[in-house]
C-alpha cells in the first residue's frame, strides 16, 4: 500500500479571494519505497509508473523518483530520475534542493531540473537545460516532489481549506487553495478504500476568468491513519498535457 505521493505538477482553476498562507504540519514521515501507476484518465490506458523511496539522512528528509513511460504533451517514452531533499524543522517540511534528469528511450538526456531553495535570502533559483528563472520563497512553499508527504498530514475535519505557494516544473510558482472535500469510498486493487478528498484549486491571478476551462484536480488520502495516499485525478504535469488518475499500490 502506498505511504506518500509526490504528486505530480498540477494546475487547476481558483477565484481571486484567496489572501493569506499557511504551514500544514508534518508530524510524522514514514519510511520507505512504494510505486505509483498512472493512466489516462478517459481511456484507461496505461501511461507510466514511478517508485518512490523516502529516507531520512542526516538533518534531511530524501525522496528520489524513479520513472519510466510516457510522459507529458508530446506522450514520449521516457525515464526520469528525481532526487530532493528537505529540511524537517518544527513540524515543517521545507525544500532544500531538487534535481530531475529526464532520458528518451535510447538513454540520451533530454532535459535537466534543478531548483535550488535559500530560505535565508528568500530566493528559489530554477535552472532548465541552462535557462535560469528565479523565484520568491515563500515560509508556506512546497515542492512538488515533497508536497504528497506533507498532504498527508492534511488536518482534513479540523481546518477543511489551506492556502500556500506550490512550484511546479514548469518552472512556475502558484498560490493555491486546498479544500477537504469529504469522504468518499475508492476502489483500490479490488478493494474498497474509505478516503478524505481533497480538492487543489489554483489562484490564476488576472488570468481566474479563463479558470472555468482548467480540469479540477483531486487528491484522496486514506482516512485511517496514518492517511496512505490513494489516488490522484488531474493534469499530468501542467496545461496541454493529459488528464490522468494516478494511484499507489
Amino acid at each position: 500500500m502506498l505511504k506518500k505521493t509526490s504528486g505530480i505538477f498540477l494546475l487547476l482553476l481558483f477565484t481571486a479571494g484567496m489572501t493569506f498562507a499557511e504551514t500544514i504540519k508534518v508530524k510524522s514521515i514514514q519510511e520507505g519505497s512504494y510505486t505509483v501507476k498512472a493512466s489516462d484518465k478517459s481511456s484507461g490506458k496505461a501511461r507510466w509508473e514511478n517508485i518512490i523511496t523516502i529516507k531520512k539522512t542526516g538533518a534531511y528528509i530524501y525522496v528520489e523518483g524513479l520513472g519510466r513511460g510516457l510522459y507529458g504533451k508530446d506522450n514520449k517514452n521516457l525515464t526520469w530520475k528525481s532526487e530532493a531533499y528537505a529540511t524537517w524543522v518544527n513540524d515543517e517540511l521545507i525544500p532544500y534542493n531538487t534535481k530531475i534528469v529526464f532520458k528518451n528511450s535510447q538513454g540520451e538526456v533530454v532535459q535537466t531540473l534543478n531548483k535550488s531553495f535559500n530560505r535565508a535570502s528568500g530566493k528559489v533559483i530554477c535552472d532548465v537545460d541552462g535557462k535560469t528563472k528565479q523565484f520568491t520563497f515563500y515560509d508556506d512553499l512546497l515542492d512538488r516532489e515533497i508536497m504528497g508527504i506533507v498532504l498527508s498530514s492534511f488536518p482534513y475535519k479540523e481546518k477543511p481549506e489551506m492556502i500556500f505557494h506550490i512550484l511546479t516544473h514548469e518552472p512556475q510558482v502558484y498560490k493555491v487553495a486546498m479544500k477537504y472535500r469529504g469522504l468518499e469510498t475508492v476502489t483500490l486493487n479490488g478493494r474498497a478504500v474509505e478516503c478524505y478528498k481533497l480538492e487543489m484549486v489554483l489562484d490564476l491571478g488576472a488570468m481566474n476568468i479563463f479558470g472555468a476551462f482548467v480540469p479540477k484536480t483531486y487528491f484522496w488520502y486514506q482516512t485511517a491513519a496514518p492517511h496512505d495516499f490513494v489516488r490522484y485525478e488531474g493534469l499530468e504535469s501542467g496545461l496541454g498535457t493529459p488528464y490522468i488518475v494516478m494511484e499507489g499500490e
